[in-house]
């Protein structure tokens, strides 16, 4: 099983290396991971959740990882 996964990485690297958009892709990713990362998340009903909600896919924050909007208090 290990030795799939080592095999698998492998390929999956000699793919991706020497392609100039990954540097991109990545770059993206983490520019995107670090915004969300010191933001504080929108509530629901603003304008910007749309757009945070955007650069959260794109910073892969899906399921768990997502931060829940506070709620106002009342």
């Amino acid at each position: 099983m290990r030795l799939n996964i080592i095999v698998m990485t492998d390929i999956i690297l000699s793919l991706l290396e020497g392609q100039e958009w990954w540097v991109w892709v990545v770059a993206a990713i983490s520019a995107a991971s670090a915004f969300t990362a010191v933001t504080p998340t929108p509530e629901a009903d603003s304008k910007w959740s749309k757009v945070y909600s955007a650069i959260e896919f794109l910073a892969l924050n899906v399921l768990r990882a997502k931060d829940k909007p506070e709620e106002k208090a009342e």
